[in-house]
């Protein structure tokens, strides 16, 4: 590469969209509410920038988990302290609550929602939380996996949360792990995954998506690639502040052999940079191949074909 070229490339990476928000400029001490709230609109843009300039046929990326880290660990991590709690006024102390709760929806960091309940605590002079913040707490401990405490939640309020959780039999493993629906129980159980060799389709789906329903109703269409996809297929869902598990078990039913599974956490599908549903994810012996996105779209049957041919399936 001649040094044209080569300052090109980095005049074209200083000037990028992107590249400001690795640097927060958070140096000062304290925290600012009014830089955080700037800060949103700046990822919001950047995804939307993201998104346009994208060629068709390219990968989707979401950049937002990303920006939202970096903005956690610079700007709040370590400034949300018992002073600084006990020294907003009320209407501070929702946006503080709100921006927190924007910032654990993004990473899903436990640390983030140990914030959160800081804020709804009487330790540190909390003495009114409303209905809504119990319910984006609900939320905020569904996503980041700590069953436990979103259990106690629902247990010390009742009124707010009538229905009961499924039991959820949870394991410390230190690999990929889908929880599945246990057959004839109202429970999950946490299994860990791991990719056969040769072709296999991973795809990211819900239950309430109807471009989700059209595609399997076009699979069904076609008994012997439906028949590919069953046999070596995995289903499973984004990581959702609402377990859904009624319309899961209904799905099973629908849609039969295919069933989904709970992500447990996105992080440990790091090759998976987008998981709007629906998402097709095509893997040779582990290794991502091609990603197909949305459902009809442009040809996105064809390219469904294409991805299972490049894998070997057909």
């Amino acid at each position: 590469m001649g040094y044209k070229a080569y300052l090109l490339i980095i005049v074209m990476l200083a000037f990028s969209p992107f590249a400001s928000a690795k640097n927060w400029a958070c140096e000062k001490p304290g925290l600012d509410l009014d830089k955080l709230y700037n800060a949103f609109g700046q990822i919001r843009k950047e995804d939307d920038d993201n998104f346009a300039q994208t060629p068709e046929g390219e990968p989707l990326k979401d950049i937002q988990a990303n920006r939202y880290r970096s903005l956690f660990s610079q700007c709040i991590k370590g400034r949300v302290t018992s002073t600084l709690i006990k020294s907003l006024d009320a209407k501070q102390h929702v946006r503080l609550f709100t921006a927190l709760n924007k910032v654990a929806f993004y990473t899903m960091d436990q640390q983030v929602v140990r914030l959160m309940e800081m804020l709804t605590s009487a330790e540190f002079g909390i003495s009114k939380v409303s209905d809504k913040q119990w319910q984006l707490l609900h939320r905020a401990y569904m996503m980041s996996r700590q069953f436990e405490k979103l259990n106690d939640l629902v247990k010390s309020h009742p009124l707010l949360f009538p229905e009961p959780l499924p039991v959820i039999n949870a394991k410390a493993i230190d690999q990929r792990s889908l929880y599945q629906v246990d057959k004839n129980k109202q429970s999950l159980s946490q299994k860990p995954f791991e990719f056969p060799s040769g072709g296999h389709l991973v795809v990211v789906s819900s239950p309430i998506c109807k471009p989700c329903k059209q595609a399997i109703g076009w699979l069904k269409s076609k008994p012997a690639v439906f028949d590919v996809v069953v046999k070596n297929s995995t289903w499973i869902t984004p990581v959702f502040g609402d377990m859904f598990f009624d319309e899961i078990k209904q799905s099973h039913k629908d849609y039969a052999p295919i069933e989904m599974k709970y992500t447990y956490q996105e992080g440990q599908w790091p090759e998976i940079e987008f998981w709007g549903t629906p998402s097709f994810y095509f893997y040779m012996d582990g290794k991502l191949v091609k990603q197909v996105v949305g459902w009809p779209g442009n040809d996105r049957a064809k390219a469904l074909l294409a991805g299972l041919k490049a894998i070997a399936l057909l």
